[in-house]
């Protein structure tokens, strides 16, 4: 499973993770690993919903 940072989406931009707080957006991953990302909290706190493909 890929790991989640602060600084995930924002390093080198200049942008921080409080400047657009709080970070929504939609996974989509392999399948079988839905279980796998729904436990995991800060996946789920950052995710609307999650998608396997």
């Amino acid at each position: 499973m890929p790991t989640i940072t602060p600084t995930s989406f924002f390093e080198g931009t200049g942008t921080s993770m409080e400047d657009i707080a709080p970070l929504r957006f939609f996974l989509i991953i392999p399948k079988g690993c839905k279980e796998d990302y729904q436990n995991n909290s800060i996946w789920m706190a950052h995710a609307i919903a999650i998608f396997e493909e």
